[in-house]
């Protein structure tokens, strides 16, 4: 555009140049003449003088009546003038016909100088003197006529002259205002042209640039011209294509954003590490386009400094490539980028920092975010072999939000799985509080069944048995042994509901549990079916425990016994000892379990097994599989007991048809013997007197009669004031209450 201004302004410059010239030209040309006709004007006017002159001397010369008159001084002046005019007059510039005429007054005015100076300087006769003064007289009338003459041919020159010069000037005039006017209308013209090459640009660039405020961006203008608008013009052009291409990205970018805002919650929502990989491969297909494989690592084992690398391409739902990463590696890495995201174009084979690449191929090139945990590196989320000119930092930025929300889902899975082990436990303590506090109701409830129960059964059993000692029949024996046999099997579940109820402190002390298992053997053993294969796997060395037999005897009979109801068509049964550790784990799962070395107990048959609904309640009171006649359904519930008096565990695996596999756990007592186990006394009476206190009328009608049959003096107290009572009266002649 400032080459069409500079033109333009030439070309006005340039036309106003040659019209000024013109007229200049023209004027210098009028001026010129009008010189030349001034000049002549001013000859003109010498002639005038002249004549005037000539007529005055004339005059003077012909008034004259003496040649000493009075004005004698002014004629001879005016003759002088007169010759100094025609002096004047002859040396201006004259045609030569002028200059003929100009040289023949010159010498008419000589002539009559020289007759006028004899006229006047005469002497003589008046007549010589008139004579003198005629001739002067008829030479001065020559001189007028010559200058008459001269004025007369000059004249019709000099208007021509005049007038010719008066019309240049004119001409001039005119053309000065032409050149004026065409030089208005040329730059009228230029500028109408430069306004037009001008507007027309600015008015597309102003539509243009109402489409653009209006949301229309990218729209272009349509020129072909050069210099500085088309220049301005194409920048126009680029800038919306520009304001465009960016426009497109940072929808994409939102439109990534809200992707990215919508999975996240779901990400984040996941309550284990198994839906992590699919649902995180999806978001970074989205957010990270033309890039041929992506993936993340994280810390698998972080006791054991090992982390893992799943790495997926787009479309695949499971990782194409899985490897293990050292912690140490990793943590290196991150501290080597300062815990900034690492994007690298270039020599991508080379700068990938977690160790060999999962592929054969080496990246082309790699972004990588990091994890981070309460301000440690947890892991990394990353992308690899973009196309399309490689990673942007925007690219950067979405994967860096990503690992920050996948930090976040990782803890969160780490503490839900953290949450819901404690409210497992929780559940489980609940669970054995709700247990105890059964236990305890029934225990009450039991105890005091059992308490009168058995107390019948003693009177049963003890008359019984006295009836047995004087028996002579045959049938007699029978029906008391029957008696005898029920009421045996009353008391057993007398001292279940007892021990049950209300556990008394037993007797403890060092003990090898194979001798227990012998004897618990020996008793179980003549009520197994022959179709029960029995199997014993003894610990040797034998394990020490300390304890009471008799209540490790008891969980080893109802367990053997459960075994021998779930094989009724026979099978294995498999008793086994052996010396285990416990770690944490274990411990965490049986909290009263104790630290240090155990003895397990395994109790395994290959019976009927138990409905997987009813293993979490196995251990529950009266809870049983077995027919009404066959179970009571308190044998696991004493086993559980025992096992936790001892600082035990237990455990159950079962599957039906298979089988069940029972393990007790009880500490062991290193370098402890076994205590030597008293004989029970013999009972004898010799005369001696006892006091009988019980407030059951048949148990002191038993004990009296038993004693009585042994020897022994029997007196009775049904209460504590009754046996105060009796043993103050009779002072030191009761030797045993």
């Amino acid at each position: 555009m400032k080459k069409y201004l500079l033109l333009g302004l030439v070309f006005i410059f340039a036309l106003f140049l040659t019209g000024t010239g013109i007229v200049i030209h023209y004027l210098l040309r009028s001026a010129s003449q009008l010189r030349q006709v001034v000049e002549l004007h001013q000859v003109e006017q010498l002639r005038l003088e002249l004549s005037l002159k000539a007529h005055e001397a004339q005059g003077d010369l012909k008034v004259s009546q003496t040649a000493f008159a009075a004005n004698l001084d002014d004629i001879i002046a005016n003759v002088r003038s007169l010759e100094s005019s025609v002096q004047t007059c002859h040396s201006c510039h004259h045609e030569p016909m002028v200059k003929d005429q100009l040289d023949e007054l010159s010498l008419f005015v000589g002539d009559y100088k020289s007759h006028f100076s004899r006229f006047v300087t005469a002497a003589g006769s008046s007549e010589r003197v008139a004579l003198l003064q005629l001739e002067a007289v008829a030479i001065g009338d020559r001189v007028e006529g010559l200058i008459t003459d001269l004025i007369l041919m000059a004249l019709p020159g000099l208007e021509g002259r005049t007038r010719e010069a008066m019309e240049k000037i004119d001409r001039s005039w005119q053309m000065l205002s032409a050149t004026m006017l065409l030089t208005f209308l040329s730059a009228l013209l230029v500028a109408t042209i430069l306004s037009r090459r001008i507007a027309q640009p600015v008015r597309l660039l102003a539509a243009a640039a109402r489409e653009i405020s209006a949301g229309k961006l990218g729209t272009q203008v349509s020129h072909r011209e050069p210099g500085e608008l088309g220049q301005l013009l194409k920048a126009f052009n680029s800038m919306s294509t520009t304001l465009h291409t960016n426009k497109q990205q940072i929808q994409t970018h939102v439109e990534k954003l809200t992707s990215l805002g919508r999975a996240l919650p779901l990400l984040q929502a996941a309550r284990d590490l198994e839906a992590v990989p699919s649902l995180l491969s999806g978001i970074i297909e989205t957010l990270i386009e033309g890039a041929e494989h992506f993936g993340f690592i994280f810390k698998t084992d972080p006791k054991a400094g090992r982390s893992a690398l799943f790495l997926f391409a787009p479309g695949d739902d499971q990782p194409r490539a899985n490897q293990g990463v050292a912690a140490e590696l990793l943590e290196q890495a991150y501290r080597d980028a300062a815990g900034k995201p690492l994007l690298v174009n270039r020599e991508a084979a080379d700068k990938w920092p977690l160790g060999v690449w999962p592929l054969p191929a080496p990246p082309r090139n790699f972004l990588l975010a990091w994890l981070e945990t309460r301000g440690q590196v947890s892991g990394a989320v990353f992308a690899a072999n973009k196309t399309g000119g490689g990673f942007l930092d925007e690219d950067s930025g979405l994967l860096t939000i990503l690992s920050n929300g996948l930090a976040e889902a990782l803890e969160n899975i780490r503490l839900f799985g953290e949450l819901h082990h404690q409210m497992g436990m929780l559940q489980e303590a609940q669970h054995e509080l709700i247990q105890a506090e059964k236990l305890s109701a029934l225990g009450t409830l039991s105890g005091g069944v059992a308490h009168d129960f058995n107390n019948i059964l003693c009177a049963i059993l003890g008359h019984a048995q006295l009836l047995a000692e004087d028996a002579t029949s045959v049938a007699e024996k029978e029906s008391l042994t029957t008696i005898e046999q029920a009421s045996l099997r009353g008391a057993a579940l007398t001292r279940k509901l007892l021990s049950f109820s209300s556990p008394s402190p037993a007797e403890r002390r060092h003990f090898g549990i194979n001798k227990a298992v012998k004897r618990a053997v020996g008793l179980i053993g003549r009520t197994l079916d022959k179709r029960i294969d029995l199997e014993l796997d003894l610990a040797d060395p034998e394990p020490i425990i300390h304890g009471d037999p008799g209540e490790v005897e008891q969980i080893l009979m109802n367990l053997c016994v459960n075994a021998r109801d779930a094989m009724p068509d026979g099978g294995r049964l498999l008793i086994r000892t052996e010396t285990v550790g416990v770690d944490k784990s274990f411990r965490a799962r049986h909290r009263l379990a104790q630290p240090g070395q155990h003895l397990r107990l395994i109790v395994e048959d290959t019976g009927s097994g138990i409905p997987e609904e009813l293993l979490p309640r196995i251990f529950e009171p009266f809870l049983t599989t077995k027919k009404a006649d066959r179970g009571t359904g308190l044998g696991l519930s004493i086993v559980q007991r025992i096992v936790a008096t001892h600082g035990g565990a237990c455990s159950i695996e079962s599957s039906l048809g298979k089988g069940t596999r029972f393990e007790v756990y009880l500490p062991i007592s290193p370098g402890e013997s076994e205590a030597s186990i008293l004989g029970s006394p013999s009972l004898a009476g010799s005369g001696k007197k006892v006091l009988i206190v019980d407030d059951e009328e048949m148990i002191c009608s038993f004990l009296g009669n038993l004693l009585r049959s042994k020897g022994f003096t029997t007196l009775v107290a049904h209460n504590g004031r009754e046996a105060l009572d009796l043993l103050s009266a009779r002072d030191g002649e009761i030797d045993l209450m």
